[in-house]
Protein backbone atom coordinates (compact mmCIF):
# COMPACT_ATOMS: atom_id res chain seq x y z
CA UNK A 1 0.00 0.00 0.00
CA UNK A 2 1.43 3.66 -0.93
CA UNK A 3 -0.18 6.72 -0.61
CA UNK A 4 -2.11 8.25 -3.77
CA UNK A 5 -0.67 11.15 -4.93
CA UNK A 6 -1.93 11.04 -8.54
CA UNK A 7 -0.43 7.98 -9.86
CA UNK A 8 -1.64 6.90 -13.18
CA UNK A 9 -3.52 3.27 -11.67
CA UNK A 10 -5.33 0.43 -13.35
CA UNK A 11 -8.83 -1.30 -12.00
CA UNK A 12 -8.66 -4.92 -10.90
CA UNK A 13 -11.57 -7.22 -10.59
CA UNK A 14 -12.76 -10.16 -9.40
CA UNK A 15 -12.79 -13.29 -11.53
CA UNK A 16 -14.58 -16.47 -9.53
CA UNK A 17 -14.71 -20.13 -10.95
CA UNK A 18 -16.99 -22.43 -9.68
CA UNK A 19 -15.54 -26.37 -10.13
CA UNK A 20 -18.67 -29.00 -9.05
CA UNK A 21 -18.52 -27.48 -4.62
CA UNK A 22 -15.09 -26.36 -5.12
CA UNK A 23 -14.93 -21.92 -5.42
CA UNK A 24 -11.92 -20.32 -6.64
CA UNK A 25 -11.69 -16.42 -6.26
CA UNK A 26 -8.74 -14.42 -7.90
CA UNK A 27 -8.08 -10.83 -7.82
CA UNK A 28 -7.01 -9.59 -11.62
CA UNK A 29 -5.61 -6.33 -12.83
CA UNK A 30 -6.92 -5.20 -16.13
CA UNK A 31 -3.52 -4.24 -17.81
CA UNK A 32 -5.18 -3.51 -21.02
CA UNK A 33 -5.45 -0.35 -19.65
CA UNK A 34 -2.09 0.73 -18.80
CA UNK A 35 -1.01 2.60 -22.03
CA UNK A 36 2.99 1.54 -23.13
CA UNK A 37 4.92 2.24 -25.78
CA UNK A 38 6.36 -1.30 -26.30
CA UNK A 39 4.30 -4.26 -27.86
CA UNK A 40 2.46 -6.50 -25.43
CA UNK A 41 0.40 -9.15 -27.22
CA UNK A 42 1.65 -12.40 -26.90
CA UNK A 43 2.90 -13.62 -30.95
CA UNK A 44 -0.09 -16.73 -32.14
CA UNK A 45 -0.25 -19.30 -34.79
CA UNK A 46 -1.83 -18.54 -38.44
CA UNK A 47 -4.94 -20.90 -39.54
CA UNK A 48 -2.30 -21.50 -41.92
CA UNK A 49 0.15 -22.82 -40.39
CA UNK A 50 -1.76 -24.81 -37.98
CA UNK A 51 -3.78 -26.63 -41.00
CA UNK A 52 -0.07 -27.60 -42.32
CA UNK A 53 1.32 -28.12 -39.04
CA UNK A 54 -1.99 -30.48 -38.85
CA UNK A 55 -1.74 -32.16 -42.63
CA UNK A 56 1.95 -33.22 -41.79
CA UNK A 57 1.05 -34.96 -38.59
CA UNK A 58 -1.76 -36.64 -39.88
CA UNK A 59 0.25 -37.77 -43.15
CA UNK A 60 2.73 -38.85 -40.83
CA UNK A 61 0.22 -40.61 -38.10
CA UNK A 62 2.02 -38.54 -35.58
CA UNK A 63 -0.44 -38.35 -32.22
CA UNK A 64 -1.44 -34.58 -31.49
CA UNK A 65 -1.58 -33.97 -28.18
CA UNK A 66 -3.24 -30.39 -26.88
CA UNK A 67 -2.05 -28.60 -23.89
CA UNK A 68 -3.02 -25.07 -21.80
CA UNK A 69 -0.40 -23.20 -20.06
CA UNK A 70 -1.75 -21.58 -17.16
CA UNK A 71 1.30 -20.38 -15.39
CA UNK A 72 3.06 -18.56 -17.99
CA UNK A 73 2.85 -14.84 -15.75
CA UNK A 74 4.30 -16.95 -13.44
CA UNK A 75 8.03 -16.60 -15.23
CA UNK A 76 7.25 -13.65 -16.04
CA UNK A 77 10.59 -10.96 -15.26
CA UNK A 78 10.03 -8.38 -12.48
CA UNK A 79 8.55 -5.17 -13.02
CA UNK A 80 11.08 -2.56 -14.47
CA UNK A 81 8.56 0.24 -13.67
CA UNK A 82 6.09 1.41 -10.94
CA UNK A 83 2.50 0.08 -11.54
CA UNK A 84 -0.16 0.60 -8.85
CA UNK A 85 -3.70 -0.12 -8.82
CA UNK A 86 -6.90 0.89 -7.35
CA UNK A 87 -7.59 -1.82 -4.53
CA UNK A 88 -10.80 -3.82 -4.99
CA UNK A 89 -13.65 -2.00 -2.92
CA UNK A 90 -14.01 -4.73 -0.62
CA UNK A 91 -10.46 -3.71 1.07
CA UNK A 92 -12.60 -0.19 2.19
CA UNK A 93 -9.73 1.87 2.17
CA UNK A 94 -9.42 5.47 0.58
CA UNK A 95 -6.55 7.30 -0.49
CA UNK A 96 -4.03 4.37 -1.15
CA UNK A 97 -3.12 2.66 -4.32
CA UNK A 98 -1.24 -0.95 -4.09
CA UNK A 99 2.26 -0.88 -5.71
CA UNK A 100 2.44 -4.59 -7.75
CA UNK A 101 5.95 -6.16 -7.10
Amino acid sequence: EVKNIGQKTISCRWVVAEKGELVKARLVARGYEEFLQSRVDAPTVSTVSLRSLLTIAASNKWKIQSFDVTSAFLQAEDLERPVYINPPSEARKSGIVWQLR
